[in-house]
Order: C-alpha cells, then structure tokens, then sequence
C-alpha cells in the first residue's frame, strides 16, 4: 500500500516542478534599445525608436528624454514612435515596459534656435532671387520660375510691420542667381543668368531714398558675363567673383574683382584658391567675406573659406559638419555665421541649418526648418534675426518667407 502512493505521488511532484519551469521561461524579457532617428531635434519632433522587447501595446511603454515623459504615438514589439516632449534637453532616450528600464547607447541632442512664419513674399513664386538688407528693411529682386519666365519685379519688406511693398521694378534683364550686396546706404544688384546663352554683366546701384536704379560700369571679369557668382559688400567696396556659364557648367571661374562705389571702377583682386566656383553659399560680416558649399564638379563640397578685404587674402576654415551642396543660403548674426539647405545636384533638397562662431570657426547644429526642405532660396539678416524665403522645393517653386531666431 505504501509503494502504490508513492508512485502516485512522484508523478505529481514532478509535474509540478515541470509547470514551475515552464513559468518562469515565460517571464518577460527586458526592453533594449538599439538606436533612434533623428538623432536631433527640438520640442514636437518626432523620433522613431529601435530596439526590441517592448510592448505593442502604446500606454504599456513610458518613454522619457533625458527624464522627461514624452508622448509615445504608436508601437509595435521592436518600434516606438514618441513625440519629445516641451523643455526637452539633451540627453538619453529610455523606454520602460513592465518595470524594466533600457537606455539609449547615445544622446538626443536638442537643437536651438526658433523658426516663425511671416507675411509670404510679396511677388509670385520663384527660385534663384537675390537680395540685400538696408536699415531695418529687405529688398529682394529677380528669380525665374519652372516656365523659364524671368523676373523684373522687386520688393521691399519692413520687419517692423511684417510687409511686402512694391517698388519700381528693375530696369535692366530680368535674372536669376545673380550677386546682390549693400555697400553703405546702397544696394548692388548684377550678372546673372536670364535664358540658355544668356549671361550678363551689367551691374547696377539702387538708392532706396529715391527708389531709383542707376546703371555703373560693367563687371570686367574673365569671361564678362556669368551665372552664380559670389559677391560681398563693405563699408566702402563690393567684391564679385566664381561662377560658371551653364549647361552643365562647362566653363567655371575663380578670378574676384573688386568694386569702388566712389570712383565707380574695377579691379582685380586675384584668383580664389577654392576648389567650388558655382552654386557657393556667401556672406559677409562687417569685416570678412565668408564662402561654403558648392561644387567644381556635380555633387558638391562643405567646404568654407574666409576672405579678408584689406589684404584680399583667403584662408581655409573648418569644413561645414553636413552633406556636401550646392545653391544653399548663407547670413551673418553679429559675430555668427548661419548656412544651409541647398540640394545635392542630384535629387535631396536639405532644410538643416548650422551656426559657426567666427572666432573659433567651431560649427554647432540649429534647429531644423520646419517647412519644405529647399535650394535657390534668398537669405539676410536685420539685427538679430536671419530671414529666408522663396527657392526650389521638390514640387516646385515656393514664396512663403521665415524668419530665424538664434
């Protein structure tokens, strides 16, 4: 009788043990992290998270950036789509499902800066338009559309009022991806492209207080007329130089001139030792001429160069952190310089933008446009703000305007 229990017994023991081991295998497993894009962004950006073991089920993932809760969107056993959250930092990216915590191997890094949109620009739809600043106001000019229709309208915008206004159109060839600078109290304005086999040289001066243009000498340069070029205005003299003659820009430039507003005359002021000499992103801060991106050859460089007007000279500067480019947009706040979007040649059209320190020529990454990502756009600054507007975005040409808070 005692054995016959036993056995009875022993089957149950083990069953028993069996149903335990079974259990504990079904444990679940802790979440990890493998990676996160995009790598930056601010408050609202959305980040896709990579990994695996974390739950389908959207409420059963908290996820938190840099200890922040963030919104989490949608999920799946190895995606989380989150929203970072307002006052967001830089930091680690965690996800906890089921008590168990996983970390990201790198930081969200937030970017800084503000974009608001303002009044559209006041004209119709283009790309390749070109402008200066003068006082608190904006002057933009030229611009060809997809129809190949070139423009001779030209605007004026007050950043007091947040408004477009219509001064007397140009009087020379409508244009586009022409040089446009302010010596003084004087907005410069010329060559440029305007038909296939059209290139020009004329270059002409506008005095906002008469909103008149008046014709000046013609640009000398090797070759005379060209496409873009670069140009930068001082105190008391412009430079203009680069540029090629399309199609395919065969014939490239590296020859830069110097402009006399008070004699009104030309003259060189050497070769540019760059290896881009079209499609270039330049800016000027009171004292130094600035050049980045561009191409010699179809995709583009991130290269940057700095020129000095009193000695004419150019020296290498820390390379651009971001895609090689051409046809991006440059401007000067104070003693920074802002550059970006811009397209490949090829197919991307970028909307990033990056912050040098002219001191040190150390980049940092700001935050990224909000709105279509593209090239040929204008770009200035009036006091502490950068303002873009109009360019080519895939879809077309484009006429809402931006204005950009470091």
């Amino acid at each position: 009788m005692t054995k016959t229990i036993l056995l009875f017994v022993l089957p149950l023991i083990l069953f028993a043990c069996s149903k335990n081991d079974s259990g504990s295998n079904s444990r679940p497993q802790s979440p990890s992290i493998t990676s996160f894009t995009p790598d930056a962004g601010t408050n609202g950006t959305e980040v896709t998270i990579s990994g695996t073991n974390f739950s389908a089920s959207p409420a059963n993932d908290i996820v938190k950036f840099n200890g922040l809760s963030a919104t989490v969107k949608s999920a799946t056993d190895t995606s989380i789509i989150a929203t970072a959250p307002t006052g967001v930092t830089t930091g680690k990216i965690t996800v906890t499902v089921n008590g168990s915590t996983a970390s990201s191997p790198t930081d969200f890094v937030v970017l800084t800066g503000t974009w608001v949109r303002k009044a559209d620009y006041g004209g119709s739809a283009r790309y390749g338009a070109s402008g200066f600043s003068i006082g608190g106001k904006a002057y933009i000019i030229g611009g060809g559309n997809i129809a190949y229709q070139w423009e001779t309208d030209f605007w004026e915008y007050d950043t007091a009022s947040n408004q477009w206004t219509q001064k007397g159109n140009f009087p020379g060839l409508g244009r586009q991806w022409a040089v446009a600078f302010t010596i003084g109290n004087k907005g410069y304005f010329g060559v440029g492209f305007n038909n296939w086999g059209q290139y020009n040289n004329d270059f002409w001066e506008y005095d906002p207080a008469l909103d008149q243009w008046t014709k000046k000498a013609d640009f000398p340069g090797t070759g005379w007329s060209r496409t873009e070029a670069i140009g930068f205005g001082f105190s008391d003299a412009g430079f203009v130089g680069l540029g090629s003659i399309p199609p395919f820009h065969s014939t490239v430039f590296k020859d830069m001139w110097k402009y006399s507003p008070a004699t009104n005359t030309w003259t060189s002021a050497g070769d540019v030792p760059v290896t881009a000499y079209w499609g270039i992103s330049a800016t000027n801060t009171s004292d130094k001429g600035f050049v980045f991106f561009g191409s010699g050859s179809i995709e583009g460089t991130n290269e940057g160069w700095m020129f000095d007007p009193a000695t004419e000279g150019w020296s290498s500067i820390n390379n651009v952190p971001a895609s090689p480019r051409v046809n991006g947009v440059a401007f000067a706040i104070g003693s920074k310089i802002y550059v970006g979007f811009g397209s490949n040649n090829i197919s991307a059209v970028y909307g990033d933008l990056w912050e040098m320190d002219v001191a040190t020529t150390q980049w940092q990454r700001k935050a990224d446009f909000p709105g279509p990502a593209r090239a040929s756009l204008f770009g200035f600054s009036i006091g502490n703000h950068g303002y873009i507007g109009t360019g080519y975005a895939e879809g077309g040409s484009v006429k809402d305007f931006w204005q950009f808070t470091p």
